[in-house]
């Protein structure tokens, strides 16, 4: 290429770092991100298609659990439901009769291109009578069906309290450049199938937000944004408190707007939003029926008009040691917003060394003789502020329990 001479195949900050193209951009290319944002769900773009083994699926074995997609730490494996109809839309997808259901066929879809090999998920398949549903096998020698199944709508036949019924939900979070069997991905997975689109997540530096932003791409379809290791909890506060002042502003406007000459429509959907300002999918419901025209005063509030949950998110070191002051701050505030330690019990973004989380005797890097000092105890001392729910949970032990945990949160 002739000095300065641009790739013409590539568009954008995204397509030119993901092809290791980035030296080649200039300060005007990043123009259209001056305000630091970038476009979400992202990664799905990459296709690594990096795994050295694969899951093969062997339907007969399999009891339709959905433990396998629970688990997945990159969200490679979506189960489905299908009509007759989405069946002929996609001639190659392999099905099986739906257990507690006649209506529709059963499918697993593999996203082939986005899995590490891990094989957390043939690891965690129960089978039938011993026999895996899922077995790793060479990529090369892997036949690679049910890789993408499109235009199936989602059905809500299970109830998505069940691992067996939420895994049917969209996970919002996938794709991640997480380490190939990561034991914390498969938690944001879960929190974006139960809350979907009514979260903003507040995210501390560690692996969770390398992982979850390495620029240009990003795994959530959800709000998403990064702070330093010390203040991501007054971060997310300050987040929340943001939120309830813009749906004051919003719910002055509606008042205000219901004494005057107003549309049937816009009548309907305020009334509505005022009785049930806090429910998500109400509100969601009537921020996309408003007629703006009507009320060209609230456009610009029109994001903030869907009740949104605030998470803030992050790794032991950040909750146990650097950030603590701030957790300990915004707990006690009686503030509404919600926290997820992903609690590894080492620093794990930086190798593995010791934290106040690891326990009494642990070895860990730089640790070789074991840790002198109990594990700090996070969860006694939340316990002590009268209106903070506390609760500790692990996929590996009870992933039912994980599930009524995020909801009762």
């Amino acid at each position: 290429k002739e000095l300065g001479e641009k790739e013409t195949n590539l568009n954008g900050v995204f397509d030119y770092v993901s092809h290791l193209k980035g030296d080649e951009l200039t300060t005007s290319d990043f123009e259209e991100h001056k305000d630091g944002t970038f476009e979400c769900d992202t990664t799905k773009k990459e296709k690594r298609d990096i795994a050295e083994n694969l899951p093969r699926w062997i339907k007969e074995n399999c009891i339709q659990c959905n433990q396998c997609s629970i688990v997945c730490p990159h969200g490679c494996i979506t189960p489905k439901l299908l009509t007759d109809k989405e069946i002929k839309n996609n001639p190659n997808v392999i099905v099986m009769d739906t257990i507690g259901n006649t209506e529709y066929k059963f499918a697993l879809e593999f996203s082939y291109e986005n899995c590490t090999g891990c094989g957390v998920c043939a690891n965690t398949c129960p089978g039938k009578v011993g026999a895996k549903a899922l077995m790793m096998e060479n990529a090369k020698e892997v036949e690679r069906i049910n890789n993408k199944i499109e235009n199936v709508t989602n059905k809500k036949v299970f109830m998505d309290t069940t691992i067996k019924g939420l895994a049917f939900n969209e996970t919002l979070f996938k794709y991640s450049g997480a380490c190939a069997g990561c034991g914390e991905t498969p938690y944001i997975k879960m929190l974006t199938q139960i809350f979907n689109d009514g979260i903003i997540i507040a995210n501390a530096t560690g692996c969770s937000s390398i992982y979850g932003g390495s620029l240009p791409s990003n795994p959530y379809n959800v709000s998403w944004s990064n702070s330093l290791f010390e203040d991501n909890a007054e971060y997310g506060l300050g987040m929340k408190l943001t939120i309830d002042l813009m749906q004051n502003k919003i719910e002055k406007i509606m008042r205000d707007r219901l004494t005057k000459r107003l549309g049937l429509k816009n009548i309907e959907m305020f009334n509505k939003w005022l009785s049930n300002k806090n429910n998500s999918n109400i509100t969601k419901e009537v921020m996309e029926n408003i007629n703006y025209d009507e009320v060209k005063e609230l456009s610009p509030l029109k994001g903030y008009i869907q009740k949104k949950d605030v998470w803030i998110i992050g790794g032991d070191g950040w909750s146990y040691d650097i950030g603590f002051g701030g957790i300990d701050h915004i707990m006690a505030s009686g503030e509404d917003v919600n926290i997820l330690v992903l609690d590894t019990e080492v620093y794990s973004n930086t190798g593995g060394q010791s934290s106040k989380s690891t326990h009494k005797g642990a070895v860990a890097k730089f640790n070789s003789m074991g840790k002198k000092t109990n594990k700090k105890d996070l969860v006694k001392m939340m316990m002590g502020y009268d209106d903070v729910y506390v609760a500790q949970i692990s996929l590996g032990a009870n992933m039912a329990g994980a599930i009524k945990t995020f909801k009762e949160a």
